[in-house]
């Protein structure tokens, strides 16, 4: 095997790496958002089908946000702090994720034969809140992933593994 296949192995290997972890994240985050749902409604029944849901979500956007990654989403722009860095990725990292909503939305709906008024017409009856909601929560899964993604580049995979793994009381 030449150094050549064995360093895209490597590379494949880290970015399967990657999507695994982002997608388990996602995964936790969205159980756990169900499990609130359900426990404010009157039917509290968790059925199997919801996690198969959120593990789905999960792994969409676990391959969105890799896209994401890929493209360069938010480091175009430079900024001087970290924090600012942050922020900005995770607000232009949510817009890669709504555009990603959208045509989602628009491909489950041809495949039920809607068509794109219908769908406008939907969303027009959702009130601010149900519009506004969803992608401020998802805004709040971002920022702690999109920290350590950060933080990562910031100080190398080694030195994050090692303050990562530190006792520093």
């Amino acid at each position: 095997m030449s150094t050549e296949e064995l360093s895209r192995k490597q590379k494949f290997g880290e970015e399967i790496k990657r999507y695994l972890v982002i997608s388990v994240y996602l995964f936790v985050c969205f159980t756990i958002l169900m499990l609130y749902e359900k426990s404010r409604s009157p039917d509290q029944s968790v059925e199997l089908v919801n996690f198969g849901l959120a593990l789905g979500k999960a792994l969409l956007l676990g391959k969105f946000i890799l896209i994401g990654e890929v493209i360069g989403t938010g480091t175009r722009l430079t900024l001087s702090t970290l924090v600012q860095r942050i922020a900005w990725r995770s607000v232009a990292m949510l817009f890669v994720l709504i555009i990603f909503k959208v045509l989602e939305e628009l491909i489950i709906g041809m495949v039920h034969s809607v068509s794109v008024s219908d769908l406008l017409a939907e969303l027009a009856e959702k009130s601010w809140l149900e519009l506004l909601a969803p992608p401020l929560l998802m805004l709040l899964i971002l920022i702690p992933m999109i920290a350590v993604i950060e933080l990562s580049h910031a100080l190398g995979a080694k030195q994050m593994k090692e303050v990562l793994g530190k006792d520093h009381r």
